[in-house]
């Protein structure tokens, strides 16, 4: 094998385990957006004990943290604190329906 033919060799098998690695990162991080994803979706399920009140301190915290983060939370929890406060100044019905 001549030189050139090694130095080629050389570049060959580097751009390759460079292109795998990217691959690996690039798969990796879509697996971890997917994560991401998923965790912002289980945090938007939380808004309305949000708003109720009924989160744990703890879980209220991550709620918040969520919230700077999430458009439609934002939009949503005005609404859902609207709607309690209509609630909370509502009148039973007489005849006990709901």
């Amino acid at each position: 094998m001549s030189v050139a033919e090694a130095l080629i060799s050389g570049a060959i098998w580097v751009f390759t385990a460079w292109l795998c690695g990217y691959a690996g990162w690039r798969a990796g991080r879509a697996y971890q957006m997917r994560l991401d994803a998923a965790r912002m979706r289980s945090m938007c399920d939380e808004l309305v004990a949000f708003a109720d009140g009924e989160l744990p301190t703890t879980l209220a915290g991550e709620f918040r943290e969520h919230l700077k983060r999430c458009a439609d939370c934002q939009l949503q929890l005005p609404k859902e604190m609207q709607l309690n406060a209509q609630l909370s100044g509502a009148k039973p019905r007489s005849n006990g329906e709901v």
